[in-house]
Parts: C-alpha cells; sequence; structure tokens
C-alpha cells in the first residue's frame, strides 16, 4: 500500500510515537510502499520508499543510521524478528534498539489504522 514517510533535514526518517509534525515540524514526507503479508500467526511488514531512496532509520545500525533498502519485521506471537536489505538490495544484518522497535511500532499501528478508516469509508461511500 502506498505511503509516505516523514524525513528530516538530513534524510533521516522521523520516528516517534507523536504525530511527526510535531516531532519535526521541519520535516518533509516521502512516497514509500509499505507491504503486509500474513501466514498462519505472523504477520510481515515490509516498509521502504518507492523511488528506491535510501532508507535511513534512528537506532538501527548505532549511532549512524544504516543505509537501507529496505526493512522488514516479522511478526509473531513469540516476538519481532527484523531483516534488511542494502540499497542494492543485498541482504544485510541490522540491529534495532528497543527505543526506535517502540516508537517504530506505534507509527505503523497507527498507519494501518488510518488506512483501515479510509478503506471502511470508502467502501461505505462505494
Amino acid at each position: 500500500m502506498p505511503i509516505t514517510i516523514p524525513v528530516d533535514r538530513a534524510g533521516v526518517v522521523v520516528v516517534s510515537a507523536a504525530p511527526p509534525e510535531l516531532a519535526d515540524p521541519t520535516a518533509t514526507r516521502r512516497p514509500a510502499r509499505l507491504t503486509l503479508s500474513r501466514a498462519g500467526g505472523r504477520l510481515a511488514v515490509e516498509l521502504a520508499f518507492s523511488d528506491g531512496r535510501e532508507l535511513r532509520l534512528p537506532g538501527v545500525g548505532g549511532p549512524v543510521p544504516a543505509s537501507l533498502g529496505s526493512i522488514a519485521f516479522d511478526v509473531t506471537t513469540d516476538g519481532l524478528a527484523v531483516a534488511a536489505t542494502t540499497p542494492d538490495g543485498d541482504p544485510t544484518a541490522v540491529e534495532v534498539d528497543e527505543a526506535t522497535a517502540r516508537q517504530l511500532s506505534t507509527a505503523l499501528l497507527l498507519t494501518f489504522r488510518v488506512k483501515l478508516t479510509r478503506a471502511d469509508r470508502d467502501q461505505q461511500e462505494a
């Protein structure tokens, strides 16, 4: 599904439990792709910029955000597994700090909620 992602002046994704306009009023929104799939008891969520731009997330890859092509989260009842690709599409290992994982989870949940509410409203109007 198409979404937009707030990015600060340094090109780093604004990840916050607060609305992006409050977290960083100078952030710009960039087109992105959010892919969801469900298999059995797991939910897979993948995030990438639509134009192939590097995805830089705070708290991912240490003090300097790693440049990624995409990041994917495999959510199960046992927890959350993270996978990523480089800008060239090669798999790469990443670590996400707990604060970022929590804030990103909240932001993704809010995005799902907005998209589902909008889809329900559009379906009722049709």
